[in-house]
C-alpha cells in the first residue's frame, strides 16, 4: 500500500471508502508537430506529377491516476509516435480516350510506450515469488517497453481507355 495515496475526500451519503480520491491537478505533457509537403507540376499537356511527403511526431506523457511516483502510476510514461508517408504519381494521356497513371507510395507507422518508473520492479512485494514466476512478463523480460511499428509501400501501374470501348489494366505491387 505504500504506493498508493491516502483518502483525501468525502462525499455526503457515499461511503467513506468509496469516492475518497480527489485528483484536481491531473496532467498531460504533450509535444506535436506535423509536416507536410506537396508539388504538383504540369510537365505539359500531356505530362503531370505531384509528389507529397509528410511526417509528424507525438511525445506524451499522461499519468491516468492519482498516482505520482513509483511503479504503481499508470498511463503513457512516455508515448512516443511517428508517421512518415511518401507519395509520388505521374499521368501520362496518350489519345482522347488512354491515360497511363503511375503511383508510388511508402507509409511508416511506430508507436512506443512504457513506464520508466516501472523498469525494474520487483512484484514479489505484492505476490509470492512463485505467483510471479509464472506471470508471462516474468518471462519475457518484465517492464520492457511496449511497440507498434507498421510500414508499407505500394506501386500502382493503370491504363485506361474510354474512346471507342472500355479497356482498364491495373497492376498493383505491396
Amino acid at each position: 500500500m505504500q504506493y498508493y495515496p491516502d483518502p483525501n475526500y468525502t462525499t455526503a451519503g457515499v461511503a467513506p471508502w468509496q469516492n475518497n480520491l480527489d485528483y484536481p491537478e491531473h496532467f498531460n505533457k504533450d509535444l506535436f508537430w506535423n509536416w507536410v509537403f506537396k508539388v504538383d507540376h504540369n510537365f505539359g499537356e500531356k505530362d503531370r506529377a505531384f509528389f507529397r511527403w509528410g511526417e509528424n511526431e507525438r511525445n506524451e506523457v499522461r499519468n491516468t491516476t492519482p498516482i505520482r511516483s513509483g511503479p504503481a502510476q499508470n498511463g503513457q510514461l512516455p508515448l512516443w509516435r511517428a508517421n512518415r508517408a511518401i507519395v509520388g504519381d505521374w499521368v501520362h494521356i496518350f489519345g482522347p480516350g488512354t491515360v497511363f497513371n503511375l503511383r508510388g507510395s511508402y507509409t511508416y507507422f511506430l508507436e512506443w510506450s512504457y513506464s520508466e518508473e516501472g523498469i525494474g520492479f520487483d512484484s514479489t512485494a505484492f505476490w509470492p515469488s512463485s505467483l510471479v514466476s509464472q506471470m508471462p512478463a516474468a518471462r519475457s523480460a518484465a517492464s520492457s517497453p511496449s511497440s507498434t511499428w507498421r510500414s508499407s509501400s505500394r506501386c500502382r501501374a493503370a491504363r485506361a481507355r474510354t474512346a471507342t470501348g472500355t479497356t482498364r489494366f491495373s497492376r498493383t505491387c505491396r
